[in-house]
């Protein structure tokens, strides 16, 4: 959540201009006005990063549950935290359609008279390296459902990544390592 430092002090000070006229030219050149412009925009940054590492909590806290093998947990976080690395390197969500996902087909819970009953045309999309996941039955076309799913997947894997730029906020993204995504959590994880 973003906020127009500018904005905001006029309307703290009264000088915005339906209200009262233009500011002194010197308003902004104080000292004063600068260092709370800047503990302003340290704030802001600071909320942004917690959001961040909130956001990247939920998605951790949702992957699979392997029961003590350690192995398959190592792997499973190794093969998460490449992929992460790579988009990150990239610039670029890294998205494989026929490799990274996995689709599921049930029937819809919406309106649509006896079709709803006979024909699996809800989809839900799983995204297998981070275990996010999308449903979608907005339409009686399962092939409309599945391309609105992955786009929808899309835009919140794009998300996830811009989530671990706000909260590496600028460290060497290169050097993630499991240990790492394990530490975003704020409470002890048991896989």
């Amino acid at each position: 959540m973003d906020y127009d430092f500018d904005d905001i002090q006029d309307k703290l000070t009264g000088d915005s201009a339906s209200g009262g006229g233009k500011r002194h030219p010197e308003h902004h050149g104080s000292k004063t006005s600068k260092f709370i412009k800047k503990e302003f925009i340290q704030h802001n940054h600071d909320l942004r990063q917690e959001e961040a590492r909130k956001n990247l909590e939920k998605v951790i806290l949702s992957f699979p549950q392997f029961e003590g093998n350690e192995d398959l947990r190592n792997r499973y976080l190794d093969r998460y935290i490449g992929w992460v690395k790579e988009c990150l390197n990239q610039k670029k969500l890294i998205f494989r359609e026929n490799k990274d996902i996995e689709v599921e087909h049930s029937r819809s819970s919406s309106k649509g008279g006896q079709n709803v009953n006979k024909v699996e045309t809800a989809v839900r999309v799983v995204h297998e390296i981070t275990n996010m996941a999308v449903h979608n039955e907005e339409t009686r076309d399962q092939l409309f459902n599945k391309e609105k799913a992955i786009h929808k997947l899309k835009q919140h894997l794009s998300d996830h990544l811009e989530d671990w730029v706000a909260y590496l906020d600028g460290k060497d993204y290169t050097t993630l390592s499991r240990y790492d995504v394990l530490e975003v959590p704020q409470n002890h994880l048991t896989f």
